[in-house]
């Protein structure tokens, strides 16, 4: 019989329209971790971005994955926000052809409403 061995997939996307300063140009940053541990995943997350560890494990199993928004999670040595989190459950002996996606129709519309007609100023 051979043995399951699940691998945890954890996409972060954080996009930061806010800050102009460091350039004209706004930032998209995506982060992929994997982990073999839904416990030591469960971990890196700020407990106040989070919901209880059986409830996430629930979510999973049911769903497949759990997706946060507005989370902290830690990245390097110390939390970083991201606009959404998901949380994939995968097996690693099988093959998946599988499209995800992530949805920022808030962050887009948020924007949107802070640019003029003539696609240049920014209302603040």
């Amino acid at each position: 019989m051979k043995r399951e061995i699940r691998i945890y997939i954890l996409k972060g996307v954080k996009i930061d329209l806010e800050n102009q300063s460091k350039s004209e140009y706004n930032s998209l940053i995506k982060v992929h971790a994997f982990y073999t541990n839904l416990k030591e995943l469960y971990d890196s997350f700020d407990s106040d971005t989070i919901q209880s560890y059986s409830t996430v494990a629930s979510h999973i199993q049911k769903d497949g994955f759990y997706r946060i928004r507005d989370g902290k999670y830690r990245y390097g040595e110390s939390f970083e926000s991201f606009n959404e989190i998901t949380i994939t459950r995968a097996l690693a002996n099988r093959i998946y052809h599988k499209r995800t996606s992530i949805s920022l129709s808030d962050l887009i519309l948020k924007e949107a409403s802070r640019i003029s007609e003539d696609g240049f100023t920014v209302f603040k």
